[in-house]
């Protein structure tokens, strides 16, 4: 019995350091991943503002805390492929596609962010809403050209993206409702643009008329 004893009390400290160990990266996790939501919707809001400098800036730091993170959660792979880890990455993505598409009218893939599929796609969603505000942005500053350029490249990543709607939510967890989203705020925004440019050249058919009228 003695033997029995000592066996499995062995086991459970061993299982127990081992629990330790993952909850110590767990909290140090959770407490990178506030980092990264934060650091994230800094650059987003820098890049809304025009303040594309600042963005940079905050953006290196942001690519910083990422590497921590995938740095602390690769010994714990249950971790990593977490519904924590993985919203902190959609954010994360979602900073540096807008970042990316505003200042040089690029993507960047999963590959070079180095990040799984399932939150890049998400990020990938949703930065279709920071672009839109973009856009608006764009339009009150009367940049007209630039905000159909981006309203062209944001009409491509839906039309690309879109079939993947027919995947199950088991492989890409809420992508298909992110996909209904991400029709609806284009179809707004593009509605709102024809509704401008019809108002624009209503405008400007009355100024020819006041013109010859003068």
């Amino acid at each position: 019995m003695g033997g029995a004893e000592e066996v499995i009390n062995r086991i459970i400290n061993s299982i127990a350091q081992v629990l330790t160990e993952k909850d110590s990266a767990r909290e140090e996790i959770i407490r990178l991943t506030r980092d990264v939501v934060r650091l994230s919707r800094s650059v987003v809001n820098s890049v809304l503002q025009g303040a594309m400098d600042r963005a940079a800036a905050v953006l290196k730091e942001l690519e910083s805390i990422v590497e921590k993170v995938k740095r602390v959660a690769k010994p714990h792979p249950e971790l990593m492929y977490t519904g924590l880890v993985y919203n902190a990455l959609a954010e994360f993505v979602e900073a540096e596609l807008l970042y990316h598409v505003v200042a040089k009218r690029s993507l960047v893939s999963p590959e070079e962010l180095e990040v799984h599929y399932i939150p890049y796609l998400q990020g990938l969603c949703d930065f279709i809403g920071e672009i839109k505000r973009y856009i608006l942005k764009l339009i009150r500053e009367k940049r007209f050209n630039e905000a159909d350029e981006l309203l062209r490249i944001a009409e491509h990543i839906f039309m690309a993206i879109q079939p993947l709607s027919e995947y199950p939510d088991a492989l890409v967890p809420g992508l298909r409702r992110k996909i209904d989203i991400m029709r609806k705020v284009l179809e707004d925004l593009e509605k709102f643009l024809l509704d401008l440019r019809s108002r624009n050249d209503l405008i400007s058919r009355l100024e020819q008329v006041r013109r010859h009228l003068v």
